[in-house]
């Protein structure tokens, strides 16, 4: 019975060994392509850092309208917006795909688990029950393994999720910065359009007032009512121009967020490999005690074997010379 436990026990040690290996090779390619991303994430060109809408409309309310970043940069920041958020999105379903393939093999480890100590739990309780300290450790040692796998695994889940739900709140904070981006681009085209008009109507105003008093008292009041509106129009640029300073405060924001998100994705990732190891060396360990024990149970049985050999050799010994004394007893007499 002691002998089909510890094979059932070093059975289940090496299925389980070999499928951590399988799963660390399923698991390095999803590991390796996170890895990727963050290594391989796509810096900001050269030319958007250097002239992009936010640092030209940041550097001074006080410029006129041809200081306006033109489309080009602003479709060069939002391509930029767009390939980040992507990235992102990308690392979120690796991330996920990775802690259902963990949950997967969780799953698997503690079924077997339970099969295993249902198997084994009448004669485990026997055998605890005759008072043998080694087997009662083994047992113990089995239990605190997978409550700790349990503790790391709700631990891991946890962590995974709020960061989830953090990656999910920056790449709705990061659309609607776009959005804003998108709208401050139409707005700015009007307003330039708006502008060209004005001076087209000035241009033309001012070429039909040689013709006629009438026209230029009507070009004068024209010109009027176009300089109001073209200080409007100064005032309504300026504001948008700070809006747009405004906006990119917050995309330096939301970027360095999502730098700090970054870096507590590797130190997760670092904390599980950690944990990995720990878990593979006290599977060693266990492994370890569990032949130490079979082998001094081996040396027991041999000596006892030996000591049973002994006296039945002596005790057959004692009869024959007891039946010798008795034949010599009756000639004797």
């Amino acid at each position: 019975m002691v002998d089909d436990i510890l094979e059932r026990s070093i059975h289940l040690d090496e299925t389980l060994a070999h499928d951590d290996d399988y799963d660390d090779n399923r698991s390095t390619p999803i590991r390796g392509q996170i890895q990727d991303v963050f290594l391989n994430r796509p810096l900001t060109p050269a030319f958007t850092r250097s002239r992009s809408p936010f640092t030209v409309s940041s550097q001074g309310s006080s410029r006129n309208l041809m200081t306006t970043p033109t489309s080009g940069q602003l479709i060069d920041e939002n391509r930029y917006l767009n390939d980040e958020l992507n990235r992102v999105e990308t690392v979120l379903n690796l991330t996920r795909a990775e802690k259902d393939e963990l949950s997967i093999r969780y799953n698997a480890l503690s079924d077997r688990l339970e099969q295993s100590l249902r198997a084994q739990g009448v004669d485990l309780s026997s055998d605890m029950s005759t008072g043998e300290p080694e087997r009662r450790i083994l047992v113990q040692q089995n239990i605190e393994l997978r409550r700790k796998l349990e503790e790391e695994h709700q631990n891991y889940k946890r962590k995974l999720s709020n960061y989830q739900e953090g990656q999910l709140k920056q790449a709705q904070l990061v659309q609607k910065l776009q959005q804003k981006v998108l709208q401050y681009k139409n707005r700015c085209t009007e307003l330039e359009l708006l502008i060209e008009q004005h001076k087209k109507d000035m241009d033309r105003i001012r070429l039909s007032a040689t013709n006629t008093t009438a026209l230029s008292f009507l070009t004068d009041t024209r010109t009027t009512q176009n300089i109001d509106e073209q200080s409007a129009v100064s005032v309504s640029l300026d504001e948008e121009k700070q809006k747009s300073a405004n906006f990119a405060q917050l995309n330096k924001m939301l970027r360095d967020q999502l730098d700090q998100a970054h870096l507590t994705n590797q130190q997760l990732t670092d904390d599980l490999r950690r944990n990995t190891n720990e878990l593979q060396k006290l599977r060693e360990e266990f492994t370890q005690k569990t032949r130490d024990w079979q082998q001094e149970e081996r040396i027991l049985n041999q000596f006892y074997n030996k000591e049973h050999n002994l006296m039945y050799e002596l005790w057959r010994d004692v009869v024959s010379f007891r039946k010798e004394f008795t034949e010599l007893k009756g000639t004797t007499e």
